[in-house]
């Protein structure tokens, strides 16, 4: 196996207390992680709303402007503050989360900035699951009030070391996201976070080990320190978690900074020793890690687009019922064509039995697509069957987009053929003339996914739908 950290790595999370001036919060953040840099930490990162009191009512005020990126100094102070406290460290550095404005959409986001020992931006994280708590007599929170998820899944490539997954705090509780960036080769995950005094004492160290021990990488959850004159009292405990989840170190309540080395052998021993890595049955449930194409980087790829962001939207497994706006990438249609893009990978092994040849196995395609959320599962052997599979493709994109005048791709028979032989990746395009009066029935459900069957590899797919 690859080592996924290159070489051992120093971690530092600076659980920084701060207050109402945004001045002296930068300025309080750069002299502790000059600290941590004199240490010899090569990663720090700092906490959730590290520049502001954390609270639905000051993210307006204390909003600044990411986009276009590099935002000017007025736009946005902590980004330049960050780049520079980054370069002077001479370390990467993992920037909390800010309030962010994007003026384009009037939006407010709680977002992560990461940048390069150079001071170079190198990862963005809008926080994709907003903190919505009800917990009666203890304490109600609604992030949503006032900010938009983000709709991206960030992956940070740190180029002498390996790559990180970043999410921000209520993230943490949606194991899909930590098990995606550790497929694609994370070595650690990464979470500035405020739990506060209910939830935090139940869960914030128990969720940290839970991401560790699901995925066997490192884990650091970066807090806030408490503050009890303040409007929100941040739990903290700030904790590095190893790839066997145990910690390896945690702060108290009051301000801190922990240290953590990070090494490839811990990684590859707890593999080794529980090796669920190659024990998991993606013939019995999907492969979230490869449920996306792509993952987030400073240009802000999104593995999930809708079509306010930039006219595209990538799905994935639609069983899931995942809220994503799933309308959004038709809002705008009027006649003009939708195209679907089901870009179609191997999936899993076929078991061989009797006689049969690694070539005749290969031909078996199995399609596996959702209708009104009722899961069916058709297996059609290419070498005799394609036309008939092909038909079941038109019926359904017809059904699911309330429309016959759909067109398939020329190309489809041969695809189709060759992805079951070879058992290779193929792109199937669907061609959907609609009109406006379609949209309530139709727009929502054109969600399949196809599996074709490889004898060789284990691989998942997902699924992208492009208004043109």
């Amino acid at each position: 196996m690859a080592a996924l950290l290159k070489q051992p790595l120093k971690l530092a999370l600076v659980q920084l207390a701060s207050g109402a001036d945004k001045a002296v919060n930068l300025s309080h953040a750069r002299t502790k992680v000059l600290e941590a840099a004199k240490a010899g930490a090569k990663l720090i990162v700092l906490p959730e709303c590290f520049n502001s009191p954390y609270g639905t009512q000051y993210f307006p005020s204390y909003a600044e402007t990411l986009l276009p990126s590099p935002p000017t100094k007025e736009q946005s102070p902590s980004y330049h503050a960050l780049s520079a406290i980054a370069a002077e460290a001479q370390a990467y550095l993992v920037g909390g989360s800010i309030p962010e404005l994007d003026t384009s959409t009037k939006k407010y986001y709680n977002t992560s900035l990461v940048f390069s020992p150079t001071g170079s931006l190198i990862g963005t994280h809008r926080k994709t699951h907003l903190f919505d708590i009800d917990i009666p007599g203890k304490i109600t929170f609604k992030e949503s009030e006032v900010l938009s998820p983000g709709n991206q899944l960030t992956l940070v490539d740190l180029p002498e070391y390996g790559k990180i997954g970043l999410a921000i705090c209520y993230d943490i509780r949606f194991p899909e996201s930590a098990m995606i960036a550790a497929r694609k080769g994370a070595f650690a995950l990464i979470y500035p976070g405020a739990f506060n005094m209910t939830t935090g004492p139940l869960h914030w160290a128990l969720l940290g080990r839970a991401r560790a021990v699901d995925n066997q990488i490192y884990v650091g959850l970066c807090s806030p320190a408490r503050d009890t004159n303040a409007t929100y009292h941040a739990w903290g405990h700030s904790v590095i978690v190893n790839p066997n989840a145990e910690i390896l170190a945690e702060a108290a309540e009051t301000e801190a900074i922990i240290y953590a080395d990070l090494d490839n052998e811990s990684i590859q021993n707890t593999r080794k020793g529980i090796p669920v890595y190659t024990q998991r049955r993606f013939d019995l449930y999907p492969d979230f890690g490869l449920a996306a194409e792509g993952v987030a980087s400073r240009d802000r790829n999104h593995p999930i687009r809708v079509l306010s962001d930039d006219k595209r939207a990538t799905l994935n497994f639609d069983h899931q019922k995942n809220d994503i706006r799933k309308s959004q990438f038709l809002r705008q249609s009027t006649t003009s064509p939708t195209t679907a893009d089901v870009l179609c990978q191997p999936i899993h092994t076929v078991q061989t039995t009797g006689k049969k040849t690694r070539s005749a196995i290969a031909d078996v395609v199995t399609r596996e697509y959702t209708i009104n959320m009722h899961k069916r599962m058709h297996g059609v052997t290419f070498k005799k069957r394609a036309p008939r599979a092909i038909k079941e493709i038109r019926a359904f994109a017809e059904r699911a987009m309330g429309t016959k005048d759909v067109r398939l791709d020329p190309q489809l028979n041969k695809k189709v053929w060759e992805a079951g032989v070879k058992g290779v990746p193929f792109r199937l395009r669907v061609r959907i003339s609609r009109k406006r009066n379609d949209e309530e029935g139709a727009k929502e459900r054109l969600y399949s996914y196809v599996q074709a069957v490889n004898v060789k590899d284990a691989k998942g797919l997902h699924t992208a739908v492009v208004d043109e």
